[in-house]
């Protein structure tokens, strides 16, 4: 964890929990070392890049994970300028960032961990990358950036409101690379 990192606590379903610590297996399996934090943040820029946001801000409080399940508190560390964006995401859509991430594994695991499998490296047997990056080819896109909210109210004192809202699309810069073999 670096200086511009921050840390918070999130309630993962084990289940999801336990699809992380798998999906790692496998990678390490391979010569992959990709920490679970990582996978977890991978799934979580999915879930900002595959949102719509087309629908008004609600009205209610943050709603958490409503799924059955025996959920437990797990660390997580986030880059600075995600935390922001994820907070930011989960203040205007009313759900909570526990639930994004659950979201996130259930959905985009297998793909975070394919685009893993589709990387080429030295001493890996390029039928298998081949393999991975048919399959991951044959996926439905999802665009390389997501949309930051920021809000501020410069007065609210009864007679004035001054209020605004910057909407910035965020490039979407990924930790891995793949290459060409």
């Amino acid at each position: 964890m670096d200086a511009d990192s921050l840390h918070t606590s999130i309630s993962l379903r084990t289940e999801s929990i336990q699809k992380v610590k798998k999906a790692t297996e496998i990678l390490q399996s391979r010569n992959i070392e990709v920490s679970k934090q990582q996978l977890m943040r991978e799934c979580l820029r999915y879930v900002l890049r595959a949102w719509k946001g087309r629908q008004s801000k609600p009205e209610r409080l943050r709603t958490y994970n409503q799924r059955v399940g025996i959920y437990k508190v797990t660390a997580f560390y986030l880059p600075l300028k995600l935390y922001q964006v994820t907070w930011a995401r989960s203040h205007h859509s009313g759900i909570s960032v526990s639930r994004m991430v659950d979201f996130g594994i259930t959905t985009y695991l297998d793909r975070v961990v394919e685009e893993y499998l589709a990387s080429w490296y030295r001493g890996r047997d390029k039928a298998d990358v081949q393999k991975w990056r048919e399959k991951l080819e044959a996926r439905r896109p999802i665009p390389r950036f997501f949309i930051n909210y920021t809000s501020a109210t410069g007065t609210n004192d009864g007679m004035a409101l001054d209020y605004s809202e910057k909407t910035e699309v965020v490039l979407f810069r990924p930790y891995f690379y793949h290459t060409n073999s």
